[in-house]
């Protein structure tokens, strides 16, 4: 019963998508012994009450009493004041008097707090209900919290023959529908989107996320180290500013940006190597440390891909890998532009056919 509900209590917290980071998803149900719902809850975003505040909340509205209730969180919940009063506080006051943690809080000051809090006053606690697919909501916040470095997940498609580009189509897709939805997924779920200054270029995308026939827009960061496309973004005359996306351009340091000042445009200066390419695994830190970035997406050409493709697993912790069953011509692009480097060593986790595209996930 138990693993059921930390089931339901997963499912609402995926609900906020990427609004509350850099905060954790979480999702709570407040249940009685039978196992009938009482009241249900998530964060659904920064700032806004908590999951348990939620669903006490709910039940009270409901009608319920919850003294000798149960309470299901996927998250230890927090005891101590924040944007919100400590949920400690909250469940003390309800009355409830068992509480089921699907994963510890890690962050090293507030680490047990929670959980100690709540022993400490009578309750009942039991931790490490669906341990793994709880923190598999929140990849971000728990890696930050163990390395000060967010998370960042790569996608990129590629023909049989393992070319990137297309084109001599004017780069139509050339993976299918299910795909697609997928990337719409990992885009709403990441409070960051990289991309590189050759693919606005070339598609000038839109970059929203499209759930459900909703338009979300994203934060979007262009990497243009020599501000190629200054005009472009000063007049916001490309499709990612139409989409109502918020829009970052990362430059290299010294460029001069003041014609880029703007309230509705964020630069960001970054360091470059001599090849006027930037320094990943720093850029990387500085997004999480100094931004507050916890979930980072890159969705590029060919050139960012193979960089990215460099790093070591502490920069890079996730390839999704879309292989359509197309054959592009030599002219094409491919995966992987460095021939003086081994492809990365990646562990397979999973594969699946999404229609007519086969699904690559593996992690470093």
């Amino acid at each position: 019963m138990i693993e059921t509900l930390m089931l339901e209590a997963i499912n609402l917290a995926k609900k906020s998508f990427r609004k509350t980071l850099p905060n954790p998803r979480v999702g709570a149900i407040v249940f009685d012994d039978s196992g009938r719902v009482l009241g249900r809850g998530y964060h659904k975003e920064f700032g806004a009450p908590h999951a348990e505040i939620k669903a006490i909340k709910d039940a009270e509205k409901n009608g319920f009493a919850l003294h000798g209730a149960n309470l299901c969180v996927t998250l230890e919940p927090c005891n101590h004041t924040g944007k919100t009063p400590p949920c400690t506080e909250a469940i003390l006051r309800s009355g409830i008097k068992r509480v089921f943690i699907g994963t510890r809080d890690d962050c090293k000051t507030v680490s047990g707090c929670g959980f100690d809090k709540l022993e400490l006053h009578g309750i009942e606690v039991k931790s490490g209900i669906l341990e793994a697919e709880c923190r598999a909501l929140n990849p971000g916040f728990h890696k930050f919290n163990e390395t000060s470095l967010p998370y960042v997940h790569l996608k990129a498609a590629i023909s049989l023959n393992g070319k990137m580009t297309n084109r001599k189509n004017k780069n139509a897709w050339f993976t299918g529908e299910e795909s697609r939805k997928m990337v719409h997924q990992f885009r709403a779920f990441s409070d960051l989107i990289i991309t590189g200054v050759g693919t606005i270029k070339a598609d000038n995308p839109r970059f929203s996320s499209r759930l459900n026939d909703t338009v979300i827009p994203d934060r979007i960061a262009i990497l243009d180290p020599n501000l190629e496309l200054l005009d472009n973004y000063k007049k916001k005359g490309l499709n990612i500013f139409r989409e109502g996306n918020d829009v970052i351009i990362i430059t290299k340091k010294g460029k001069k940006t003041s014609e880029l000042k703007n309230p509705d445009l964020n630069v960001i200066e970054a360091e470059t190597d001599n090849n006027d390419l930037f320094v990943l695994p720093s850029l990387i830190k500085e997004l999480g440390i100094t931004h507050n970035f916890r979930e980072i997406f890159i969705e590029a050409g060919p050139s960012l891909v193979s960089s990215f493709l460099k790093l070591d697993k502490r920069y890079l912790d996730r390839i999704t890998l879309f292989i359509a069953p197309v054959w592009f011509n030599n002219d094409e692009d491919p995966l992987f532009t460095d021939t003086e480097k081994l492809f990365p060593d990646i562990k397979i986790t999973e594969v699946e056919m999404l229609g007519n595209t086969l699904c690559v996930e593996g992690r470093l």
